[in-house]
């Protein structure tokens, strides 16, 4: 028969596990959406995570992501335009290929371009941030789903 401290050491085994999960889900996931956002170009980028539990009501999750340089070629297709100079002539500017090695071109969230040889840090939290919250809601949905069926 378990007595309470079979109990809260099964508690405390369950938690961890749970904690451990979600971390190393999100590591994965943001992993995979940096391949996605960079492709076909690599990363010599590494994420890690260290976690903890402590008296069973509480949890820490660090996730990190140590910036690697971008490696390979992207190749943005320049449509055809007009521009207009200082002195106001018009010239017309054909469509062509414009090509970023070891570079790539990122649309952060307030509109900005930037051409970086890292992944900006502002979209490495995000790529972090998003991969969490999807590990969680999977956890929760797949308890959700094992209560149902109880």
């Amino acid at each position: 028969m378990l007595n309470q401290v079979d109990i809260d050491k099964i508690k405390e085994w369950t938690i961890n596990a749970i904690i451990s999960n979600v971390a190393s889900d999100s590591v994965r996931i943001a992993e995979k959406a940096e391949r996605e956002l960079l492709a076909p170009q690599t990363s010599s980028s590494s994420f890690s995570h260290f976690y903890s539990v402590q008296n069973l009501e509480r949890a820490r999750i660090r996730l990190r992501m140590n910036r690697g340089s971008i490696m390979g070629v992207q190749t943005m297709a320049i449509p055809s335009s007009t521009r207009t100079s200082k002195t106001g002539k018009t010239y017309k500017v054909k469509a062509h290929n414009r090509e970023y090695k070891n570079k790539h071109l990122f649309r952060l969230s307030g509109g900005q371009i930037v051409v970086e040889e890292y992944v900006p840090s502002s979209l490495a939290r995000k790529l972090l941030t998003d991969g969490f919250y999807e590990a969680l809601v999977d956890r929760a949905q797949f308890f959700q789903g094992s209560s149902q069926k109880v």
